[in-house]
C-alpha cells in the first residue's frame, strides 16, 4: 500500500515585488521538489535565491521600502486517494514541515574594488548582493566610498570585470550597481539625486 506521502504534491514559491527580475524568473522564485524518499517518507525541495532576512536591512536608494518575501507552501492530495482510504489509513499519522535557510557555499558573488582597498578583488566590506527590487538582474552595494577613489566591479566567477574606464567616486556616492557582465559599466546612486 502507498504511504500518504506518495499522494502528496507540494508546491512552494517566494513572492517578490511585481515586475522585478526575481518575480519574473521562475528558477529564482519556485522550489522544485523531488520524489518522496521511500525509506523516510520525506519530500525535499531546494532553491538557491536571495530573500530578505530579519528586520534590520537597507533597501536600495529611491525605493519606497522593502517588499518582504512571503513564502507560499501548498500541499495537494492526489484525487485517487478517497476519503475512506484517508480516514482508515492516514488520519492518525503525524506529519511535519521543515523549512531551513542556509548559505550556499558555492555561490559566486561580485565585489566593488578600487583604490580605496588596494584593488582587493574579494574584500568582504565591498561584497555586492543581488538587488531583488530591480527589474533587471543587477548587483548592488550600498555604502559610502571616499570621494576621488577609483572603482570598478569584479565578479569572482570567470574573472569578469565591469567595462569601461575606472569610475572616479563623486561626492555623496551611496550605491554602486552593475549587471554583472563584462559588457556593462557600473552605475551609482548619490545622496544628492
Amino acid at each position: 500500500m502507498k504511504g500518504l506521502v506518495n499522494y502528496l504534491t507540494p508546491t512552494c514559491s517566494i513572492t517578490y515585488k511585481e515586475g522585478t527580475h526575481f518575480a519574473n524568473t521562475a528558477t529564482l522564485n519556485t522550489l522544485e521538489f523531488g520524489e518522496a524518499n521511500a525509506e523516510t517518507g520525506t519530500i525535499t525541495g531546494t532553491l538557491s535565491t536571495y530573500i530578505y532576512v530579519g528586520d534590520d536591512f537597507t533597501v536600495a536608494p529611491g525605493n519606497e521600502g522593502a517588499n518582504y518575501n512571503p513564502v507560499s507552501l501548498t500541499v495537494t492530495l492526489d484525487e485517487s486517494l478517497t476519503g475512506a482510504d484517508y480516514v482508515t489509513n492516514y488520519a492518525e499519522a503525524t506529519y511535519s514541515v521543515d523549512i531551513s535557510l542556509t548559505d550556499d557555499p558555492t555561490y559566486q558573488v561580485a565585489y566593488v574594488t578600487g583604490s580605496m582597498n588596494g584593488w582587493n578583488t574579494a574584500d568582504d566590506n565591498y561584497e555586492m548582493v543581488l538587488n531583488i527590487e530591480s527589474g533587471d538582474c543587477e548587483w548592488m552595494w550600498l555604502g559610502e566610498l571616499p570621494e576621488g577613489a577609483e572603482i570598478k566591479a569584479h565578479h569572482e566567477n570567470n574573472d569578469i570585470w565591469s567595462s569601461g574606464d575606472n569610475l572616479t567616486v563623486p561626492a555623496g556616492l551611496n550605491g554602486v550597481y552593475w549587471k554583472g557582465t563584462g559588457s556593462d559599466q557600473i552605475t551609482t546612486s548619490n545622496v544628492n539625486n
